[in-house]
């Protein structure tokens, strides 16, 4: 498997930089999420160096969208990746952007960016196993609701990331409908498809057995 030190090269980040058609402001925590998923706690640790500018204004900013990322991926691809990858990048931040109060959440669904998901997932109350559906209203409403980090497109943006790398392509399709529900085009949704796939694949993941079982879902 790739190690961290390897992955992270100036020709990989490079890349994800100026991934084409990328939202903008967005190169970073979509990374993130996509490593986070992969189960590479150390190599999103070893990104933030690349993200922090010194700025300490804009570098709280920066990572406090990155760190809800993390949180944010956590309905999708569970949360023992998203506690050794947030673990793994206190060890790199500085104690000046910590943060120590918890961010203020809902628990109710229809304000938050994954209601739309959840509307189309009516279906889980009839799956013969009724505890499935609170499951999922309290996963994606705890997790999600807050946008004061990133925004209702981009939280749709992070759960597509998290389903592409978990390789289940009908969770990709609906995130992917909830980003365009939030404003996004086609072509940032691609786009964000695409940089996910890239990270993936610079891990080692292929397609038929390598990771995903054939194509990823696409608008």
């Amino acid at each position: 498997m790739t190690l961290a030190s390897e992955l992270i090269t100036p020709a990989f980040l490079t890349c994800i930089k100026n991934y084409p058609e990328l939202p903008g402001d967005s190169w970073y925590f979509i990374t993130a999420a996509a490593l986070c998923a992969l189960n590479r706690p150390e190599t999103v640790a070893d990104l933030l160096q690349h993200v922090l500018s010194g700025d300490t204004k804009e570098d709280l900013r920066v990572i406090r969208r990155l760190r809800e990322a993390l949180i944010k991926v956590a309905p999708v691809t569970g949360l023992p990746k998203v506690i050794t990858s947030l673990l793994a990048l206190k060890t790199r931040t500085p104690p000046e952007l910590l943060d120590h109060d918890p961010t203020i959440r809902t628990k109710d669904f229809v304000e938050t960016p994954a209601s739309a998901v959840l509307e189309r997932a009516k279906g889980l109350n009839e799956s013969g196993t009724p505890d499935l559906g609170a499951a999922a209203r309290l996963m994606y409403a705890f997790f999600g609701s807050n946008t004061s980090a990133l925004s209702g497109k981009e939280t749709m943006f992070v759960t597509t990331t998290g389903a592409i790398v978990t390789d289940v392509q009908r969770i990709v399709l609906n995130h992917m409908g909830g980003a365009l529900n939030h404003g996004a085009t086609i072509k940032e949704v691609n786009a964000v498809r695409g940089l996910v796939i890239f990270v993936c694949e610079q891990a080692g993941m292929t397609t038929n057995g390598g990771g995903w079982r054939g194509d990823v879902a696409k608008l």
